[in-house]
């Protein structure tokens, strides 16, 4: 089976759905993200890209390394 980065995420989301895959700091604590919130971030996101018309277009990303950067870049 050929795997594309998409279907890639969602295999592996089906897999591990509750397990961290972010562990991260924020506001003095640990917070974290499993598979399959990271999964249903990334399908958010790009619907969001589709509803505004973005679909092929190059964007940049300007932000500090956070969840929701790798997010926007996946």
């Amino acid at each position: 089976m050929a795997y594309d980065f998409r279907s890639m995420i969602a295999h592996t989301a089906s897999r591990l759905s509750e397990k961290d895959y972010l562990v991260y700091k924020r506001g003095g604590g640990l917070e974290s993200v499993t598979y399959g919130g990271f999964e249903e971030r990334v399908r958010a996101l790009s619907e969001a890209f589709l509803d505004l018309g973005l679909e092929g277009a190059s964007i940049a990303v300007i932000g500090e390394t956070s969840p929701e950067w790798i997010i926007t870049y996946v």
